[in-house]
C-alpha cells in the first residue's frame, strides 16, 4: 500500500530504502521494497531497478531473487485486470527480464516460471539458447525452462521478444 501513496514523504522513504538495500546488498524485504518502489514511480521504477540489479555483475542470487518476487507479483497483476498500465508494465518487466538473462543466465528459470505462469511467448529464443550453452543451471530451472519452451508455441506472444 505504501506504494500506491501520493505523499512526498512516502515516496522518498521507498526510494531510500531501495538505494541502501542496492548499496549494501540487503535483502531483508527487498521484493516488497521492489514493488513498493515501481508502484510509487510508475514511469521510471522499472528502469531504475534494471540498472541497480541487472545491468551490473555484482549481485548476489539472494538479491535477484528477491527482485524478482517483487517484479513477479507486478507482472502477475495483468492477469487479474484489462487496465493498459498495468498491461504495459508487465511488458516493460519482460523487457527487464532480458536485461537480467544476458547478466545473470542462472536465473532462467525464474524468468520461465512467470512466463508460463503468464502464459505468454517471449525471450524464447534467449532462453533456448540459455538451455544449449553451458552455464550451470538446477535441476529444477531446467525443467523450468523445458516445460516453457515445449509450451510456449500454444501461448499468445506478447507484445515485445526478442
Amino acid at each position: 500500500m505504501l506504494g500506491q501513496s501520493r505523499h512526498a514523504a512516502d515516496r522518498d522513504l521507498i526510494t531510500k530504502q531501495v538505494q541502501n538495500a542496492a548499496r549494501f546488498g540487503l535483502t531483508i524485504n527487498l521484493a516488497a521494497w521492489v514493488t513498493a518502489f515501481i508502484e510509487a514511480h510508475t514511469d521510471e521504477g522499472i528502469e531504475e531497478i534494471e540498472a541497480l540489479y541487472f545491468k551490473t555483475r555484482s549481485r548476489t542470487r539472494d538479491e535477484l531473487e528477491e527482485v524478482l518476487k517483487g517484479l513477479s507479483v507486478l507482472g502477475s497483476e495483468a492477469l487479474m485486470t484489462a487496465d493498459p498500465v498495468i498491461a504495459n508494465r508487465r511488458r516493460r518487466i519482460i523487457e527487464s527480464y532480458a536485461v537480467l538473462l544476458d547478466h545473470y543466465p542462472m536465473m532462467a528459470g525464474w524468468v520461465a516460471r512467470d512466463l508460463t505462469s503468464w502464459q505468454l511467448r517471449a525471450l524464447v529464443d534467449r532462453l533456448s539458447r540459455i538451455q544449449q550453452i553451458d552455464v550451470t543451471l538446477d535441476p529444477s530451472s531446467n525443467l523450468a525452462i523445458t516445460y516453457y519452451l515445449s509450451a510456449a508455441e500454444r501461448f499468445p506472444p506478447a507484445e515485445r521478444s526478442d
